[in-house]
């Protein structure tokens, strides 16, 4: 807290909500509330009145240039009205409701079922929340084509993710070895899959032709099922690191 403060005039900061709980009958009404709101339950449970009240007045006292929300979970905040004034700008880095319709396509959903029930809902949320905004910013040519689908009269920009070569500099020599990396958040369904897919299917096959390769999956959180992968040869799973750098 104390580094961000030195990059911002007004820094604040409120408590996270308690996640929501577990269980069927919790289950059943978040549906349902998703259903008659429009909002999934993992935006809707982040509200927090008091947060409204304050970015609320800060618009109103003229206080930003422009606002930005960092993919969707902040949206429930910004007020559609607002860009008449204001450029409101969201950072999308993917589209939910096209990640769940490949994972149906592709047999890969963790719950089908439920999936084909969310599919139209996730839809319809994101055609409701990306109109609301003055600009959209999305980082590939797949989702810009998925938000012309969804004709939102909002401006859209693709900005493709890049490499801090101040960071990640091109190496001077070969550092020998046959190492891979595998990254990424590993609580989430997609690159469990991957993570799981290649560390079972893939990688016995490299290790045939070179005995010394090293797969590390780095990422946090990792589930139950990616931290069973640390148990294969060759493979090292180090949950949440420091710096992506050092690896």
């Amino acid at each position: 807290m104390e580094a961000l403060k030195g990059w911002v005039k007004t820094l604040m900061l409120f408590p996270r909500p308690n996640n929501p709980e577990s269980g069927i009958v919790e289950k059943v009404k978040r549906f349902c509330q998703f259903l008659i709101t429009g909002t999934p339950s993992n935006v809707s449970f982040l509200y927090d009145q008091s947060i409204q009240n304050w970015v609320d007045q800060a618009v109103k006292n003229n206080d930003f240039d422009a606002i930005t929300c960092e993919h969707s979970v902040n949206e429930i905040y910004i007020r559609p009205h607002w860009k008449e004034k204001i450029k409101t700008v969201i950072n999308s880095h993917s589209s939910v409701y096209r990640t769940c319709q490949h994972q149906l396509d592709t047999a890969t959903s963790e719950n089908s079922q439920r999936d084909r029930l969310y599919l139209p809902l996730l839809k319809r949320y994101e055609k409701r929340v990306y109109q609301k905004f003055s600009h959209v910013v999305v980082t590939t040519d797949d989702d810009y084509q998925q938000l012309k689908e969804f004709k939102i009269n909002s401006q859209v920009s693709v900005l493709p993710n890049g490499v801090d070569l101040g960071i990640f500099p091109e190496r001077s020599s070969d550092p020998g070895g046959h190492h891979l990396i595998l990254t990424g958040g590993m609580d989430y369904v997609t690159n469990i899959d991957a993570a799981c897919f290649f560390s079972q299917e893939i990688f016995p096959l490299l290790r045939q032709k070179y005995p010394d390769a090293i797969l590390t999956i780095v990422g946090a959180n990792p589930t139950e099922s990616v931290l069973k992968l640390g148990k294969n040869p060759g493979i090292t799973v180090t949950g949440k690191v420091p710096s992506m750098a050092e690896y």
